[in-house]
């Protein structure tokens, strides 16, 4: 009998466990660099720009984080942009966030794996289908992203290098157009 009311007990504590995970934040917005990585992303209840300040200057004392920096958006959001290396991760730095009652926009990381389109709707990243065509030319490559991005990005990267050994004049007919942007 002992056994039994231990191993309900034991079971019991498990489902609580398990009940009471937390939410798992990731960056999707990410970039490998030279020294590690970067990514932005945009937070919710900034009040002021000494809360921003203070932030960054956390963020900037840890040593996994080599630059952090605050912007205010045209559009009135306020977006962080951080280099770091595979140590940080996105639940490290909403500990830092939260400290000053901040957190992240989900629009702009995912949560549990998915990302919010709108406020408390949440789409998964996996469905995306990125379409960054120039205008001009139709036959440009297009990003698809199938939720591993170090695979999509080498697809894209090498699918555009192909278009661009194959179309150095249209590519350089589109340089010259951006530059003129």
């Amino acid at each position: 009998m002992k056994k039994f009311v231990l191993l309900i007990c034991f079971s019991t504590l498990v489902v609580f466990s398990l009940i009471g995970q937390t939410d798992n934040y990731e960056f999707f917005r990410t970039r490998k660099t030279l020294e590690g990585f970067t990514t932005f992303f945009d937070v919710v209840n900034l009040n002021d720009e000494f809360t921003a300040d203070q932030i960054i200057s956390d963020l900037r004392e840890d040593e996994n984080i080599s630059r952090a920096d605050y912007f205010k958006l045209k559009n009135g959001k306020d977006r962080i942009h951080i280099f770091y290396n595979e140590i940080i991760d996105a639940n490290y730095v909403r500990a830092i966030l939260q400290a000053y009652n901040v957190d992240y926009d989900l629009s702009t990381v995912l949560l549990n794996g998915q990302v919010a389109i709108e406020e408390n709707k949440f789409s998964d990243i996996t469905k995306f289908k990125s379409n960054p065509n120039p205008v001009k030319y139709s036959d440009f490559p297009t990003y698809t992203n199938t939720g591993n991005k170090e695979i999509d990005d080498l697809n894209y990267g090498s699918s555009k290098e192909k278009w661009i050994n194959e179309n150095p004049e249209k590519y350089n007919e589109l340089l010259k157009e951006m530059e003129n942007k």
